[in-house]
């Protein structure tokens, strides 16, 4: 079994979403942390988990930081910590 603990500071946690269908907001979440682990270092087998801390959303923007950990959003008082989990992998287009 191959296990690979994310470093944080070689990794980033981002996303981007359309704003008013005019613009692309970026943005990224700055504490975070998982693993990644399969059989073998090109398994499709492997599966993972990375914990990302709500509160650390960083758009560059703090009034629409504030209203994405809002309930309209993410609801960071009731779940702090979002869980993503993946189960196995394959090969795919973007």
């Amino acid at each position: 079994m191959v296990r690979y603990e994310i470093d944080p500071n070689h990794t980033n946690v981002g996303f981007s979403a359309k704003h008013l269908a005019v613009s692309t907001v970026h943005g990224q979440f700055s504490k975070f942390e998982g693993y990644f682990e399969g059989p073998t270092m090109t398994s499709r087998k492997a599966r993972g988990e990375v914990k990302v801390h709500v509160a650390s959303i960083d758009t560059r923007t703090e009034q629409r930081d504030n209203h994405l950990r809002s309930a309209d959003f993410f609801r960071r008082r009731e779940v702090p910590l979002y869980d993503l989990q993946a189960h196995g992998s394959r090969a795919g287009r973007r």
